[in-house]
């Protein structure tokens, strides 16, 4: 069954076909939310809450064929609104001594650290645009119906993000 019929017999008070919607898109969103937080326990706490959200807004949708970007919109509200917040983390002391890593994966580690960083720096719509079109592969129209902007506005959110990644890339080769 795809999403339309089980948006149908959701509205028609299946609720089942709601769990089977969440089971399908469930990795999906908790992936896009991780991109986006780059923590777990946040991207699980965004995706949800963007379940939940789509359950109580889910009768107002009109147009079914909508339904991954409205997702991906819901998802990326709730990151934006919980951003804003501030965050209290905990810090435990580890005494790295003990480990032993290989110098190449210490170094594929700090490109992906250092990458994560360089996203996590971009501003909201900007990384949130990239995210969905580099690592979500949706078209710009989707990105667009996801964001609530032209289409023009999210190439152009993508073309700037990536353009500040290619900017900081080349900064940190020079710094090494």
């Amino acid at each position: 069954m795809n999403d339309t019929q089980l948006i149908s017999r959701f509205k028609e008070g299946d609720t089942a076909a709601f769990n089977a919607i969440v089971e399908r898109h469930k990795k999906r969103i908790y992936f896009f939310a991780l991109k986006l937080s780059q923590d777990h326990q946040e991207a699980e706490d965004i995706s949800q809450e963007t379940f939940i959200r789509a359950y109580n807004k889910l009768h107002a949708l009109k147009n079914e064929s909508c339904f991954i970007p409205w997702l991906y919109k819901i998802a990326g509200n709730y990151y934006r609104s919980i951003i804003r917040r501030p965050k209290l983390k905990v810090v435990t002391d580890i005494d790295l001594s003990s480990l032993s890593v290989e110098e190449e994966q210490v170094e594929e580690d700090e490109t992906k650290k250092a990458m994560k960083r360089a996203i996590a720096s971009l501003p909201k719509k900007q990384k949130i645009a990239l995210v969905l079109r580099c690592f979500e592969g949706l078209s710009y129209a989707e990105i667009s119906q996801a964001m609530n902007v032209s289409v023009s506005s999210a190439k152009a959110h993508v073309s700037y993000a990536r353009n500040k990644l290619r900017d900081l890339v080349e900064r940190n080769k020079d710094e090494v």
